[in-house]
C-alpha cells in the first residue's frame, strides 16, 4: 500500500515540475511576444526613478509598492531603458521568478 502511495506522490511531483517548467517557458516566450500595454512604460520608468533617486516622491512611484518596480529593473543589465520597446521584454523577465514562486506556493497549498 505504501508503494502505491509513493508511486502516486512521485507522479504528482513529476507532473508538477513539468507543468511549472512549461509555465516558465511560456512566460519567457510571452515576455517578447506581448505588445506594450498602455501603462507599462509608466511602471518601467517608475522603477528607473526608484533606482536612480531611491525616492517615492514622483507620482508614478506611489501607485504600487516597490516590489512591483524593483524586479523590472533587472533588464537594465541588458537593454537601455530609454528604448521602452526593447527594454519592456527584459523588464518583464525580471518578474517571471515571482510568478513561478506564486505558482509553487499554490502547489504546496494544494
Amino acid at each position: 500500500m505504501n508503494d502505491a502511495r509513493a508511486g502516486r506522490d512521485r507522479r504528482f511531483t513529476t507532473a508538477t515540475w513539468i507543468l511549472l517548467g512549461l509555465h516558465a517557458v511560456s512566460l519567457v516566450a510571452l515576455c517578447w511576444q506581448q505588445k506594450l500595454t498602455p501603462d507599462e512604460a509608466n511602471y518601467l520608468l517608475a522603477g528607473c526613478t526608484l533606482r536612480h533617486e531611491f525616492s517615492f516622491a514622483a507620482y508614478n512611484t506611489v501607485l504600487h509598492g516597490p516590489l512591483a518596480f524593483w524586479p523590472n529593473q533587472l533588464g537594465v543589465l541588458v537593454a537601455d531603458p530609454a528604448d521602452i520597446a526593447a527594454y519592456a521584454a527584459w523588464g518583464r523577465l525580471g518578474l517571471v521568478p515571482f510568478t513561478l514562486l506564486a505558482a509553487l506556493a499554490l502547489v504546496r497549498l494544494a
